[in-house]
């Protein structure tokens, strides 16, 4: 009896072994299987990369050929130049014996960030407790282009405001908002004295309309304010600001005042498109800074082709740039260029987060900081213009008429229709704090200026 005791002993021992084992097998079992899940997962996600970029070439291509009829008093040794050519040789400097030292930011979301509501959220919110007291909101009816009756459009109309604000109204001019008197219901002496503050200051009254937009601190890199940051935007011409930043790579002092003939193709194709010009013509021969501050100053698509072809050999050839430092900046999850303008396309998408790097790398290179500066510039004069060609920073003029805390130094606007008005804006306020302020999807110029103004003076100090 006692002999078979450790006997039962030892079987039981080897019996929680080869449990154990077994464990063991069905556990590495299942790691194997997750990791060939997690592998495929990964595999999916490469090849519709891949996928994606074999539709993008696919839209160059047919892009290209578009314009190939059009090209005229151009050798083919030119013609390929414009093309992808791994051997090109930009006749201004190499790229990697021109690089600026940036420092890359990564901004930081804490506690203390502010998440704006939608204009349709707070609209609710307001409409319920208003509701609750026996009040009103009147909203005004617009029409649409048949005359039809369409619903009020929330991102243009302030749940207090009975009038839609139009491309020139401003909402620091006494006037443009409703007399709190007229407001429908039975408000109190405190509800009125509230409302009217409220329409001192928009940002109160929900009125930034941007759907997307971010403030970030730059001596922090700390994100103040936001709305929907991380959702992928087309970025316009914002775009441009990444463009300039590569394309710096490749000027310096003594290549500013480099000469290149303007090609039918570049301004063709800027018309046709229906972009913002500088307004040059096939054959102006034009220094490069005045390329560089007319793509800069008034988005001129004309010089930004021209300086592409003229800098790396062909818009493709930039783009490819573009989108290595894109990487190196740690954006490329989100943001993908496939165009030097910011021309509209489902594969040319970026966040505002996004944007607010690439500014604050740009403003970094005093030529890009001074291009995106200036407020009017001039070109040398050309066979059309005697005197040259005056250009504006629109944005830059008006804004700085307005008290927004501080001094907007620098700022790139950007419009398409699939997309709305965006902009972003570099501010050195009266404390000495430097902030980034990006917004998208706006209904209008006016209306994109007045979000910034609100942006920096209810959060900047």
């Amino acid at each position: 009896m006692n002999r078979k005791k450790p006997l039962l002993v030892m079987i039981m021992i080897l019996a929680i072994i080869g449990v154990g084992v077994l464990f063991l097998l069905i556990i590495k079992m299942l790691s194997d299987n997750f990791g060939w899940q997690k592998d495929k997962e990964r595999q999916a996600m490469v090849d519709e990369r891949n996928a994606m970029h074999e539709r993008e070439k696919e839209e160059r291509e047919k892009n290209k050929s578009e314009y190939d009829d059009e090209v005229i008093e151009e050798t083919e040794e030119e013609r390929q130049a414009r093309y992808w050519n791994e051997e090109w040789v930009s006749p201004v400097a190499t790229p990697t014996s021109a690089v600026y030292d940036y420092n890359y930011p990564k901004f930081e979301y804490t506690d203390k960030t502010v998440e704006l509501k939608s204009a349709e959220d707070v609209y609710e919110e307001v409409k319920k407790d208003m509701e609750a007291r026996g009040e009103e909101i009147i909203l005004e009816e617009t029409t649409d282009e048949n005359g039809e009756a369409v619903a009020p459009n929330l991102t243009i109309y302030n749940p207090i405001r009975l009038e839609p604000l139009s491309d020139a109204a401003d909402p620091f001019v006494e006037g443009t908002y409703v007399d709190p008197a007229t407001v429908e219901g039975n408000l109190s002496d405190k509800d009125r004295a509230d409302i009217a503050e409220a329409m001192m200051d928009p940002i109160k009254m929900n009125s930034v309309v941007s759907t997307n937009l971010i403030l970030v601190d730059l001596d922090t890199n700390e994100v103040v304010v936001s709305r929907d940051s991380e959702e992928l935007i087309n970025p316009a011409s914002m775009s441009k600001v990444m463009t300039a930043i590569v394309m710096a790579d490749f000027i310096n002092n003594s290549t500013l005042d480099n000469e290149y003939e303007m090609k039918n193709h570049q301004i063709q194709k800027a018309i046709d498109e229906k972009f913002s010009r500088v307004g040059v013509s096939a054959g102006d021969k034009i220094p490069v800074k005045d390329l560089f501050y007319g793509m800069m100053v008034c988005s001129g698509a004309d010089a930004d082709y021209a300086l592409a072809d003229y800098l790396a050999g062909s818009e493709e050839n930039m783009v490819e740039l573009i989108s290595k430092r894109t990487w190196e900046m740690g954006i490329s999850d989100t943001a993908h260029f496939n165009n030097v303008i910011g021309a509209y396309s489902p594969f040319h998408h970026c966040t505002v987060n996004d944007i607010a790097v690439i500014m604050a790398t740009a403003i970094q290179n005093p030529l890009i900081l001074d291009a995106m500066s200036t407020e009017q510039y001039t070109t040398v004069p050309t066979e059309e213009f005697e005197e040259g060609i005056d250009m504006s920073n629109w944005f830059l003029r008006r804004i700085g008429t307005y008290d927004t805390n501080g001094k907007v130094v620098a700022a790139k606007t950007g419009f398409v229709s699939e997309a709305g008005f965006c902009c972003v804006s570099y501010l050195k306020s009266n404390s000495g704090k430097r902030y980034i302020c990006v917004t998208a999807n706006s209904d209008g110029n006016w209306r994109t200026i007045f979000d910034h103004i609100s942006l920096y003076r209810a959060y900047t100090k």
